[in-house]
């Protein structure tokens, strides 16, 4: 409860010293072309029946007038310490340097589980995981393009477990038993990035 009232604090502090700026300009473009290279970088609050956690992400793609493309990466420590690497795509509802925004990722996750996530038995393999994002926001733009993004959406990830466990038994050989888990992970997403060109 406490990360998600630091955070509101920040978000409420970022939109407060933006405010001075009153005019919304469009956004300009790079000689002909309204397009170029973009990256991002985020950090979010994770939400879920769990509790709280944390995310950190980059992106980086290709913007072209109001569209965003990109790849991103990064880390989710919810529940299960995982790496994300996902497809990112935006729209900005208008072409200004504040504006509200609708995004979408999806791509897959490898594990990379602490020592304390692990089993206290057997031997474990993990599959790499489905992930997905998706969500609205706020784009508050600076003259010189860079920006600071908040944004809200609904996230999930999945993992497969395939534990194998050597038994007990009294006339050798013996047949270890395998045993699979599946683990779905919904949550809120609750986030702050900083945008630059």
């Amino acid at each position: 409860m406490r990360g998600i009232s630091f955070l509101a604090i920040v978000i409420s502090l970022s939109t407060f010293s933006l405010s001075a700026q009153d005019k919304q300009q469009p956004v300009k473009s790079k000689g002909n072309c309204s397009c170029g290279f973009q990256s991002l970088l985020q950090v979010g609050l994770l939400e879920g029946a769990s509790g709280p956690s944390w995310s950190l992400q980059t992106v980086n793609g290709i913007y072209y007038k109001s569209w965003f493309a990109g790849i991103g990466g990064g880390l989710d420590y919810y529940t299960m310490r995982t790496i994300p690497l996902f497809l990112d795509v935006r729209k900005e509802l208008f072409r200004k340097t504040r504006t509200p925004f609708l995004y979408a990722d999806a791509g897959i996750h490898f594990d990379w589980l602490k020592a304390k996530e692990k089993p206290g038995w057997g031997k474990s393999e993990y599959d790499r995981g489905f992930y997905y994002d998706a969500g609205f926001g706020y784009k508050l733009g600076f003259a010189n393009r860079d920006a600071i993004l908040l944004s809200l959406g609904y996230t999930m990830k999945r993992l497969r477990e395939e534990r194998v466990v050597t038994i007990q038994c009294t006339q050798p050989p013996c047949d270890p038993s395998t045993d699979y888990y599946k683990y779905k992970f919904s949550r809120l997403s609750l986030k702050i990035g900083w945008q630059f060109r």
